[in-house]
């Protein structure tokens, strides 16, 4: 068979089509993953929503589908969060960490001093590298933004 150049380059370009969706395909089915760091303990499954201790940092870990309403945390935990798509389904990742506070300095305030801010994005960034996935919808935020 002979081929001209327009139906090599038509080939070509046809194939490299082809990897790139198939890679796409088999990054978001087999590779990305939602699994914990080593050191982090199932807690709870309750209402559809994965919580992980790391007892050695005393940081908690939520995974829950997006559209999920219910969380872990409450208003005396800071943290970091993220929004991921793992096999095509989008979720909310969590890395946060109590506060001790009391009723004049919150721990919000706290959190704004410095305190746990870098424990925490470590921590959602080991989560993040360990499964090989990226935050979307404005990156890693802090918890209560």
């Amino acid at each position: 068979m002979n081929f001209t150049n327009k139906e090599k380059i038509l080939i070509i370009a046809l194939v490299a089509v082809l990897l790139l969706l198939s890679y796409f395909l088999l990054n978001e089915m087999v590779i990305k993953t939602l699994n914990p760091p080593e050191g982090y303990q199932l807690i709870s499954n309750d209402n559809g929503v994965l919580l992980y201790k790391n007892p050695e940092t005393g940081i908690f870990l939520e995974f829950k589908e997006a559209n999920n309403a219910y969380n872990t945390y409450h208003s005396n935990c800071v943290g970091k969060k993220a929004n991921v798509t793992v096999q095509f389904k989008k979720y909310t990742v969590t890395c946060y960490w109590e506060v001790q506070s009391n009723p004049t300095v919150p721990a919000v305030r706290i959190y704004s001093m410095g305190a746990g801010d870098t424990t925490t994005q470590l921590a959602m960034n080991g989560v993040l590298g360990h499964n090989h996935i990226n935050a979307i919808d404005g990156g890693v935020l802090d918890l209560y933004e």
